[in-house]
């Protein structure tokens, strides 16, 4: 009797620790498939992160590249405004020679 009373209480013992063993193997595959999902997120963080940098660097470049197109185009501008400024003075000053021309000129 005594020897069946202690298997009984070594059976009860090992199915309390099998029934806490079940729960941890539970609790550790839900933490498992947690991480899981966390580590897919972290990739799609690392792949988004590194497009945003590739389209950063591309328009930082184009910026740049925009940036000398403005300013040689600028350049040439102000090379024609100057260009047409000094057409303009010498246009009145040839005009000034002739008074008689620029009056019937301006009354046409």
């Amino acid at each position: 009797m005594k020897k069946e009373a202690k298997n009984a209480d070594t059976a009860a013992t090992l199915n309390v620790q099998i029934t806490g063993l079940q729960t941890s193997v539970k609790r550790l595959s839900g933490e498992i498939v947690e991480l899981k999902q966390h580590l897919e997120h972290y990739d799609k963080i690392q792949e988004l992160t590194q497009m945003l940098q590739e389209s950063h660097s591309s328009l930082v470049s184009t910026n740049e590249h925009l940036l000398q197109e403005l300013s040689q185009v600028r350049a040439q501008h102000k090379a024609e405004v100057e260009q047409l400024n000094w057409s303009y003075k010498e246009l009145k000053k040839t005009l000034a020679l002739f008074p008689h021309s620029s009056a019937s000129l301006s009354g046409c």
